[in-house]
């Protein structure tokens, strides 16, 4: 339970918005006590996170090489032990050190496979089908559609097994594919699905910012821009949100698309710039898509002077570009709009067959029937009339198949269903609240009749009443008299209790002045005392004092008189530590500490050994001012069990110290108040000193385990 304790922690301050150093060496400390303890205990899946969490701390330090290495390190303890997840994990880890260009991509695919191998075979059924929705994801960007859906509808079936709800994501890859592939009625489908999907469990993510940026995209190719600038501005309303570079490129540069078709150029460039200046491309496939942009905003416009420096760094990516890569298909279609347009036939034919068998393998029937489209006006413009005829044919044939009745009333009614959907939702909303206040109103009504019978029954009983009323007026004046006499010895307790109460808090104050006039006698003798020794002596039985003191402070100035707020107790003392050494910046502590009440007989022992430790930590773990972090941790374990960690990165004890030839003051004093406060304690040197003690709450406190869960 320590060690996942400790590797969540560490995960904690990893996962922290930015990379301050500052979280990243405290979540490497966290990482070292995990490894220490998982070694000490022999837990296998315990050290193998510890190793792969490292590889992670370092990769977002900036320190890529040193991560590799961790990484696999982490992957060859697993093998070693057959830890099947971890070493699943460890290859989505090292997936993670690769670009989404592609042969980024390509390794990506390789070791998301061999995690999704290992997830099986572990039978771990909720971590394959993540596995399988990545897997669909890198191979629907490698341009292998129909691989990419075969995963994706593994990955949703497995999902729909074990009962998973968060299925938005899977959707919207299924719904991505289906559009690379020209199937723009299923497309529709499971993008409004997912969006569905989504909304109804709150999500609110980035995820939803791709949800609606696809769904926008299917509007686009249906030719619909209205609906897809509606999605898309939700899309960069989330994206904005999370100030996330990445998706406002991808949306931006989209609704620029769509401005140009609507011949809307002003707003398209207006966007193109924005982009440029705020989120500049750092990947080749967005450097490709501004320039591709550009030139056909401007071939758009009849500005053929301004699109043919963007046509010439279209047709320099082309030379590039590998055969398989799924950007050809814009860098195509763009260099034989150029040459139809400057009627370069020599050179477009080439082209045109290229572009033909790429959508004929994806089966992409809308851009296939633009290219045909293409071919017919450049077999017009060389006069091969016949060929133009049966282009132009083909062209209309294919864009039917896209643009149908059938398929665009299906089109209608899936985003009617989807509008439906959410107008019931609303009106079941409605409905529900109705329901609420009828409810309401029916049991006011039920309360009134219930006090109109209680009224005419009271008016009965009050005749009878009268009748025996007499009788009881001396039974009434003998209680009234008795309760006289009780309200009286309550007055009388509840004086006594307050003076009580008064006088304990004079004995907390007393002794607290008490101890601070010993302090100060200390302090006065100090000034006559000309060995060191015996003014360390002094300045540490100062300390202690102060620590007592603090106890009774806090006790006579709170309302509680019987506990402590140790959370308050730790900040002040170190607050004190800090100001009585004159610690400059080079001593930096980190505190945490859950909600935890003490009593005198164990506050008094747990600050004593607060004060130990951390004067301990000051004057020897970082000797010559280097910096260093101190870590204090006091948290509940369980419902009657504590546990205080001091731990720091200092130099520790010599190689090879034998823990049993300590026979200081101050570790015999910790040892000696563990014990009073029927605990353990354990004293490890790696990398610095790590104190820890697990002691239980005293039972007298009157906390139960029902109490603990509350909390």
């Amino acid at each position: 339970m320590q060690i996942d304790l400790y590797l969540r922690l560490s995960e904690q301050y990893l996962n922290k918005p930015g990379e301050l150093k500052a979280d990243l060496d405290s979540a490497m400390l966290l990482k070292n006590i995990a490894l220490n303890l998982s070694r000490k205990e022999s837990l296998e899946a315990g050290e193998a996170r510890a190793l792969l969490l490292d590889g992670k701390i370092r990769n977002e330090a900036g320190d890529k090489k040193k991560a590799q290495a961790s990484v696999a390190a982490a992957l060859v303890f697993a093998q070693k032990h057959k830890l099947l997840v971890e070493q699943a994990q460890c290859y989505e880890a090292e997936a993670q050190f690769y670009d989404n260009e592609n042969e980024g991509i390509a390794h990506k695919l390789q070791l998301e496979e061999k995690a999704t191998r290992l997830y099986h075979e572990a039978g771990d059924r909720e971590k394959e089908a993540t596995a399988l929705k990545y897997t669909g994801d890198y191979l629907h960007l490698r341009g292998r559609a129909s691989e990419a859906l075969t995963a994706l509808e593994q990955a949703l079936a497995i999902y729909k097994q074990i009962g998973f709800r968060d299925l938005q994501g899977v959707y919207n890859l299924m719904g991505n594919v289906y559009t690379q592939l020209g199937n723009y009625h299923l497309s529709i489908k499971y993008e409004l699905l997912s969006a569905q999907t989504a909304e109804s469990l709150g999500d609110n993510s980035l995820q939803l910012s791709s949800i609606y940026n696809h769904i926008a995209l299917t509007y686009y190719f249906l030719k619909q821009d209205k609906e897809a600038l509606l999605y898309w501005e939700k899309a960069k309303n989330i994206a904005q949100k999370y100030n996330d570079a990445g998706y406002m490129q991808t949306i931006l540069s989209n609704m620029a698309t769509s401005w140009v078709r609507l011949k809307q150029y002003r707003k398209a460039l207006d966007l193109l710039a924005v982009i440029e200046q705020k989120y500049p491309p750092t990947e080749v496939q967005m450097k490709l898509r501004i320039p591709y942009i550009y030139f056909n905003t401007y071939m758009s416009m009849r500005d053929y002077a301004k699109a043919a420096p963007y046509y010439r760094k279209l047709r320099s990516f082309q030379e590039k570009l590998p055969d398989d890569d799924a950007n050809l298909v814009y860098l195509y279609s763009s260099i034989i709009r150029y040459m139809v347009v400057t009627k370069n036939l020599k050179e477009i034919y080439p082209f045109l067959k290229k572009q033909d068998d790429l959508q004929k393998s994806t089966g992409n029937n809308l851009f296939r029937s633009e290219n045909q489209l293409q071919w017919y006006l450049a077999d017009s413009t060389a006069g091969n009339l016949k060929s133009a005829i049966t282009h132009y044919k083909l062209y209309k044939s294919l864009s039917d198949s896209v643009f149908n009745a059938d398929k665009a009333n299906q089109i209608s009614s899936l985003q009617i269903q989807f509008e439906t959907d959410q107008k019931d939702r609303n009106i079941k909303l409605l409905t529900q609240k109705n329901n609420l206040q009828a409810e309401t109103i029916r049991k006011d009504n039920t309360i009134k009749q219930v006090i109109a019978g209680a009224v005419a029954l009271l008016l009965l009983l009050l005749a009878l009443i009268y009748n025996r009323y007499r009788l009881k007026q001396k039974s009434n004046a003998l209680l009234q008299a008795k309760q006289e006499e009780i309200n009286r010895q309550y007055d009388t307790l509840k004086k006594v209790l307050s003076e009580k109460e008064w006088l304990l808090r004079e004995i907390h104050h007393r002794v607290k002045n008490n101890l601070q006039i010993v302090i100060s006698l200390l302090n006065t003798q100090s000034a006559y005392i000309n060995n060191q020794d015996a003014m360390d002596a002094i300045r540490n039985s100062q300390h202690r004092m102060y620590a007592m003191s603090l106890i009774h402070q806090k006790l006579y100035q709170s309302d509680s008189l019987a506990t402590i707020d140790m959370k308050w107790y730790v900040h002040e003392l170190v607050s004190y530590m800090r100001e009585c050494f004159d610690i400059d910046k080079n001593i930096r502590f980190l505190i945490e500490t859950d909600e935890v009440n003490l009593d005198v007989a164990q506050a008094v022992p747990l600050g004593l050994i607060l004060n130990e430790a951390v004067t301990n930590a000051i004057k020897y773990a970082f000797p010559d001012k280097r910096f260093g972090t101190v870590s204090i941790i006091l948290q509940r374990d369980t419902a009657h069990n504590c546990t205080l960690m001091i731990a720091d990165n200092g130099i520790g004890l010599p190689e090879g110290f034998d823990e049993g030839s300590l026979n200081s003051l101050g570790m015999n004093l910790m040892k000696g108040l563990s014990e009073q406060l029927g605990g353990t304690f354990t004293l490890t040197s790696d990398k610095g000193l790590h104190i820890h003690i697990a002691f239980p709450l005293n039972t007298a406190m009157g906390i139960n385990s029902d109490e603990f869960e509350a909390a």
